[in-house]
């Protein structure tokens, strides 16, 4: 039945279409930038636990924060098919340090660069 489109929702299928279809176009715009990679300001970046790939909600901590991308670094794309524009950190080519104290979210960052050349689902 999750293959049959009528049993769908329409507008909730083209905005993942939409989406993924903005994922692969910002990511093909980051070469031309001269950027390797890019974390939109206002990402979820912990996941909910080691065992779910989902975004961790406020609920399941107080404290979590949402990324910010430092001034130097904030660029910005104008994302074609959901018309609107997306800030936040482009990591040039080359070194980049990645520093902070202890439980400041620098392996976590790592990830998310790593599972960045996948396509996530809307809201993640």
């Amino acid at each position: 039945k999750s293959l049959i489109y009528s049993a769908l929702n329409s507008s909730r299928l083209e905005h993942h279409v939409y989406s993924v279809e903005d994922q692969s176009w910002l990511r093909d715009q980051l070469e031309s930038k001269g950027l390797i990679a890019f974390v939109p300001n206002g990402a979820v970046l912990p996941r909910a636990s080691g065992a779910d790939d989902r975004p961790m909600q406020a609920s399941q901590r107080m404290n979590l924060v949402k990324f910010q991308s430092p001034e130097s670094m904030c660029v910005d794309f104008d994302l074609p098919n959901l018309k609107k524009r997306i800030m936040g950190m482009g990591i040039r080519k080359g070194i980049s340090l990645i520093v902070g104290g202890g439980f400041h979210g620098k392996s976590t960052l790592l990830s998310a660069l790593q599972l960045g050349v996948y396509n996530k689902v809307p809201g993640d």
